[in-house]
């Protein structure tokens, strides 16, 4: 019977995708972003749910225009916290779920 990965098995297999996730973020890159999105990702903001790649991709990035600065991703396995300075002491964040080889579930905090 094949054991479970580890958590840092699930860090390394998920760090090129969360990797690409926060470089689109910064960059305000929608179409990048929504190419690391599964067809089945769900995001979650203060706005409300979105689904699909280019909704949620959408809702994320301008959910974060006016993040400042970007801090280096937090990672536990499959999970992600991507941080950002909104200047004058605002913060933010998203959290990210990384199956395989994309997000599928993403949510602001």
């Amino acid at each position: 019977m094949a054991s479970h990965p580890t958590n840092e098995e699930r860090e390394a297999v998920a760090l090129p995708t969360v990797r690409r996730a926060l470089a689109a973020l910064a960059g305000a890159d929608a179409s990048e972003l929504e190419s690391v999105l599964r067809d089945d990702v769900v995001v979650l903001t203060a706005s409300g749910r979105e689904s699909g790649p280019r909704h949620a991709a959408f809702a994320l990035v301008g959910a974060c225009l006016d993040a400042t600065s970007w801090e280096p991703p937090r990672q536990n396995g499959a999970h992600a916290l991507l941080a950002f300075d909104r200047g004058e002491g605002a913060r933010g964040g998203i959290v990210l779920e990384v199956r395989r080889d994309g997000v599928v579930f993403a949510a602001m905090v």
